[in-house]
């Protein structure tokens, strides 16, 4: 049984989870683009949680009862539906490089740190939690606690709109929000860093190490606009 597994269960596989916590927890319509798999071809739509413009290239990961990637060419940038679909755009062709063979091929922290800040788009931060009273801290006190990579919105007055949030500690704790499962007014952008309260979100634990599986996870996010 792998660390995936362990966490969330025997046979559990991300996308069934995206999936299940999406109908519960999302009331939104979800971003689509139009793409053409080849120039004379039927534009099909997919899932799209990039900014894509009208003719850029994107590798899509096919669903349903098909597998693979599949280069295509953007027609029509965005619509919203009121469910995701099958086929979801994973990254556009300034971050396939780095993409390579997706989720399977991330081993290392360094191969995770490429994965989510070049072909996710994610843009990484130091974080810290604002620590509630202690006796021997004074209220509202910041501790560093590790990085972050998310895909939030940021707004110039550094308010936070739906989004991913990746959060790596330096003890080895992985957290990953889902898209929009926390209060944009529990998370905040200071000085540079992302600063949140503990208690603010909903975080599922990644086993130390299972770079891959945080890949994974994160890509699926992707088929319900995170």
């Amino acid at each position: 049984m792998g660390d995936f597994e362990r966490t969330f269960g025997a046979g559990a596989d991300s996308v069934a989870i995206v999936d299940e916590f999406s109908q519960h927890f999302y009331d939104r319509d979800f971003p689509v683009s139009a793409v053409q798999y080849t120039q004379r071809g039927v534009a099909q739509w997919v899932n799209c949680a990039y900014r894509v413009e009208r003719g850029e290239m994107v590798l899509v990961r096919l669903g349903g009862h098909r597998s693979g990637l599949r280069w295509a060419r953007v027609v029509d940038p965005i619509e919203y539906r009121s469910t995701p679909l099958e086929d979801t755009i994973v990254c556009r062709s300034r971050g396939a490089s780095s993409y390579k063979n997706g989720p399977s091929a991330i081993k290392t922290f360094e191969d995770l740190d490429l994965f989510l800040t070049d072909s996710m788009e994610y843009k990484k931060f130091p974080v810290k939690h604002i620590i509630p009273n202690r006796p021997h801290l004074k209220e509202g006190a910041l501790i560093d606690v590790g990085v972050a990579y998310t895909s939030i919105h940021i707004d110039g007055d550094g308010d936070f709109e739906a989004g991913t949030l990746v959060e790596i500690r330096t003890k080895g704790i992985y957290k990953v929000c889902f898209p929009g499962r926390f209060s944009p007014t529990d998370v905040s952008l200071h000085d540079g860093a992302i600063t949140r309260t503990p208690s603010s979100g909903f975080y599922l634990d990644i086993d130390d190490g299972s770079y891959n599986e945080i890949a994974k996870l994160v890509e699926s996010f992707l088929s319900v606009g995170g």
